[in-house]
């Protein structure tokens, strides 16, 4: 008998073995039999918006439609779904102002193309539903702002990039480019990463956010062009599950070579951030991956994370082990960060202060424990209910809520690249939710821009029919 067969006659006789597959087959059933799994899988296909259709229609519409200029201007072959994939790629490196623009021409070109028929405008789901009422509690607290004109500024140029979702949900509604997108979203990834790997060697990686009194002062992080470690991991949080997925899906010996290049170097620079949260939050995107991809997968997982003392660098271990130690000055910075702003909610809890670090500091300099400065909460629903209130917090809810029920509705239907990128989506944001208990991650515009789309990217049918409103 082979040293396989062997092992895995072993595995089969093992009480402890057995004892595990039993009970994560129970626990599966128990999931699958209950109401709320039963209702986030259930059939979200979306429905006509009777006033939507009509509008397209109408009179208003064919002035637009018999316009020329804009005629010649909608006639060039995939120019919003270009213009979408240029937002996304300036956001790894372009200021937020040629960003935020560049969100706002990839809307009006898309809904541009909805009017003169070259796109077609996809039924109306719970996620679009959802974002449509985030956008508008984002706008009301934009405009009524504690931060003066600074503040209703920044809550603008937040509210302004909020397009980009159903740009992504109508434009990704066409299966042919998925692929395409994922692919250009990958050398994207490799891009960023190449340059972060340059960091490394150039000796050029920043000490700016670790404690030297807990590590060394040459303990640099990655931040490649984020300028920050830990937005850079969590931008890594989307990229690098994207690479491996599409690496496990491709056909072509060419396209498995680059996605696995790309993973290669998303990982090293992922683990050169050093940032611990994005270290936990990757654990649970791999855990759902694994747990899709099949159980034997799962249980090579957790032997592989077993190994990982054995295996992982001195640095890497010292900053994981690091993880909730008091005395980092980063951990016990959070905890007096959290204190101050459950103090500050103790005055604004129904109302917020407004969109926009502007507005929050604004409030949150008085209630400040022992003097600590910061742009926002360090956590996203606090930091939601500082800017937005309990409103907002409903609409953050009902947002990601909707999203994950519409794209887990969607993966029932689906097979194949599409099924299995949808389902990296849903590993991400799981994991960026998690990433959220420890930080804000909207705080970086450009990021937030990439976020958007990769939510419509969830969202979106990609079917050749059935999907449509005429």
């Amino acid at each position: 008998m082979r040293f396989k067969d062997q092992l895995r006659s072993l595995f089969a006789t093992s009480v402890v073995w057995r004892g595990l597959t039993s009970a994560t087959r129970k626990l599966s059933a128990f999931f699958a039999a209950g109401k709320l799994w039963q209702w986030m899988t259930g059939a979200d296909e979306g429905r006509q918006v009777g006033w939507l259709t009509r509008f397209i229609d109408s009179k208003f519409c064919d002035f637009f439609r018999s316009s020329t200029l804009l005629g010649w201007l909608t006639a060039v072959p995939e120019l919003p779904w270009l213009c979408l994939m240029l937002t996304g790629l300036s956001a790894l490196l372009m200021p937020t102002l040629v960003v935020m623009l560049l969100s706002l021409v990839t809307f009006v070109l898309t809904v541009m193309a909805v009017i003169f028929r070259k796109e077609k405008l996809p039924l109306i789901n719970s996620g679009v539903a959802a974002w449509a009422l985030f956008a508008l509690v984002t706008l009301a607290f934009t405009l009524c702002n504690y931060g003066g004109l600074k503040g209703v500024l920044a809550g603008g140029i937040r509210f302004c990039m909020l397009p980009s979702l159903p740009s992504a949900w109508i434009l990704l509604s066409k299966a042919g480019r998925v692929k395409k997108t994922a692919l250009v979203f990958t050398a994207g990834v490799a891009a960023v990463g190449l340059y972060g790997l340059y960091q490394y060697f150039a000796g050029a990686m920043s000490s700016l956010w670790t404690d030297t009194e807990m590590f060394s002062e040459d303990f640099g992080r990655l931040t490649s062009t984020f300028e920050n470690p830990n937005v850079y991991g969590t931008f890594l949080l989307l990229g690098l599950p994207i690479a491996l997925v599409s690496l496990l899906t491709a056909k072509r010996k060419r396209e498995r070579l680059f996605y696995a290049l790309t993973s290669a170097v998303a990982l090293i620079n992922f683990v050169l951030t050093y940032s611990r949260g994005c270290y936990v939050s990757m654990v649970l995107i791999l855990f759902i991956l694994l747990l899709c991809y099949g159980r034997n997968w799962l249980w090579a997982g957790v032997g592989a994370l077993a190994a990982m003392p054995f295996c992982l660098p001195e640095s890497v271990l010292q900053r994981v082990m690091s993880i909730g130690n008091l005395a980092d000055t980063s951990v016990s910075y959070r905890i007096s960060i959290w204190e101050g702003a459950l103090k500050m909610l103790e005055h604004c809890w129904w109302s917020g202060v407004g969109i926009g670090d502007t507005a929050f500091v604004a409030v949150y300099d008085y209630t400040a424990l022992d003097a600590i400065e910061a742009p926002h909460a360090h956590n996203l629903l606090l930091q939601t209910i500082c800017e937005s209130g309990v409103l907002g917090l409903i609409a953050l809810i009902a947002l990601f809520v909707c999203l994950f029920r519409t794209a887990m509705s969607s993966t029932c239907r689906e097979s194949g690249q599409i099924k299995w990128w949808r389902l990296a989506l849903i590993a991400c944001w799981s994991g960026l939710l998690v990433q959220g208990l420890t930080d804000y991650i909207f705080y970086n515009n450009n990021l937030f821009v990439i976020m958007l789309i990769s939510m419509g990217a969830m969202i979106a049918q990609p079917k050749e029919e059935g999907n449509y409103a005429e």
